[in-house]
């Protein structure tokens, strides 16, 4: 009696594994199935494709003032743009953003 207990025990806990590992076999399989992608979402062509139509930025001469050359660091630039940058700006005229 206990040894058809044991294997009544044994054969369920095979059928067991079993329907667990086809149920994460097919959660794999609809996970991984391919979707549709989001016609919302632009594709990389279409936006390299915008890029190439934006029309340049005209940059005043006037206004523009070009970072030293003798610049290499990250801290140095930074350094630059905190201490240099506003003392060369305050004689530039400013001039109102947009249209």
């Amino acid at each position: 009696m206990v040894a058809a207990i044991s294997i009544c025990v044994l054969i369920t806990g095979i059928f067991a594994i079993h329907i667990a590992a086809l149920g994460i076999l097919r959660l794999l399989l609809v996970r991984t199935r391919a979707r549709p992608t989001n016609p919302t979402t632009p594709s990389t062509a279409a936006l390299i494709n915008e890029t190439r139509e934006r029309k340049p930025v005209a940059v005043d001469q006037e206004s523009f003032i070009p970072m030293p050359d003798h610049l290499k660091s990250h801290t140095d630039m930074i350094a630059w743009m905190t201490k240099e940058l506003p003392r060369l700006i305050e004689g530039v005229p400013t001039k109102p953003h947009g249209p």
